[in-house]
């Protein structure tokens, strides 16, 4: 499967099928029921997806620990304020991760951007210590860069989820506003989020350009060598 199919497959498992079973679902099932079956769609396609690709990932566990803490509190019946507390946590913790692993081989961009960038090329155009000492600077930089998108995710995350998620949790009522949540989170948070990445990566490769030499095209990666 390529990689828009997975995209495309991702989109309608985590946010179209839940949000269709959250908001649609009143005549059919019950409070409860409707809110395992919404849950396990996205639970059961992250354990497949590890089980396929044979490899732990990190943010995949976090989405995973995500949907459990939702189930949680709606079918315990916790306090509903808690959706927006848990959904700022989940972005905040990976932003602090990022910054507390930057100078470990777990280092997020030193695992993100070889696969974007061509490295071998970068570090053969770095040709003195000052040039060294500037990527070296700038790696560093990406990663609090990196680490800001989470930050705003959070911000975004709590604010989004404060403003849908007003009702008891274990009703219909906050079923549809998780729904309704999920179903909003790709325009209001995915999109501005991903707009910050592109930019700070674009300011990424202005600095490899005046550090290298190299264009935008001489650096990345061509996945077909």
């Amino acid at each position: 499967m390529n990689n828009n199919s997975n995209g495309f497959v991702n989109l309608l498992v985590n946010v179209v099928f839940p949000t269709l079973i959250l908001t649609k679902t009143d005549e059919y099932l019950g409070v409860k029921e409707a809110l395992v079956i919404a849950l396990s769609l996205p639970l059961g396609y992250g354990i497949y997806d590890l089980i396929t690709q044979k490899k732990f990932n990190f943010l995949s566990l976090l989405g995973f620990i995500s949907v459990l803490l939702t189930g949680a509190i709606g079918l315990l019946e916790l306090n509903a304020s808690m959706i927006a507390v848990k959904e700022a946590f989940i972005p905040l913790i990976i932003g602090v991760l990022i910054i507390i692993l930057k100078n470990t081989r777990y280092s997020l961009v030193e695992n993100l951007l070889p696969k974007i960038l061509d490295f071998e090329k970068i570090k053969s155009n770095l040709e003195s210590e000052e040039a060294q000492r500037l990527f070296k600077d700038l790696l560093g930089k990406f990663n609090y860069f990196m680490a800001s998108t989470f930050l705003v995710s959070a911000i975004l995350n709590y604010a989004l989820a404060r403003y849908i998620v007003t009702a008891d949790s274990g009703t219909k009522e906050f079923n549809k506003q998780i729904g309704e949540m999920t179903a909003l989170s790709f325009p209001v948070i995915a999109i501005p989020t991903s707009i910050l990445f592109v930019v700070f990566l674009l300011y990424l490769f202005k600095k490899l350009t005046a550090i290298t030499s190299l264009s935008t095209d001489e650096m990345i990666l061509n996945p077909k060598k």
